[in-house]
């Protein structure tokens, strides 16, 4: 009877540590978006090809300040425009899952090995992301997206549209 509820005691403490590592990489995304977001918008308010070099060069630094030794940020999408942006294994049947509609939840975790989860949470288009990954380009946004990722095929996008997907990796 001890052997049980000691096991039960584990068990439970061992589900609230997972949920405590999922909320602080829910965090961490939702951090990680809203500065990222905010640097971009104050981009665009200069120009739609400033707000282009500024997320080249700042989203990956932002996703790294926001990440610690046991958690790991970044982004990916389906149709990437930065080939560094492409999914990982452990992420292709839940992307496929969401943009299929197989998952309606605002985000989705996963098992990656024994000891490592991996969360990911859409990326819905907004009204703003438009600009640079909508249907009609600015013909000086299409050349300056052409000039640094000539195999661009994060366009085309709707309003409300998936258009790619925060991530975070972290132990159980």
């Amino acid at each position: 009877m001890k052997t049980m509820t000691a096991l039960g005691c584990l068990l439970l403490l061992q589900s609230q540590q997972a949920r405590s590592n999922e909320a602080e990489a829910l965090q961490a995304i939702k951090a990680f978006g809203t500065e990222l977001k905010t640097t971009l918008t104050q981009a665009l308010e200069k120009s739609p090809t400033h707000a282009i070099e500024v997320c080249r060069k700042q989203a990956p630094a932002i996703a790294q300040s926001h990440s610690s030794k046991d958690l790991s940020l970044g982004r990916v999408s389906s149709r990437t425009r930065n080939p560094k942006n492409k999914p990982k294994e452990w992420m292709t049947k839940s992307i496929a899952d969401f943009e299929a509609g197989k998952i309606k939840s605002d985000y989705h975790v996963v098992a990656i090995n024994g000891d490592r989860k991996g969360l990911l949470k859409p990326i819905k288009t907004e009204a703003v992301c438009l600009v640079c990954h909508g249907k009609v380009l600015a013909p000086e946004i299409a050349a300056t997206l052409h000039r640094n990722y000539p195999n661009d095929q994060a366009t085309g996008y709707d309003l409300g549209e998936i258009r790619g997907y925060f991530y975070a990796e972290f132990k159980k």
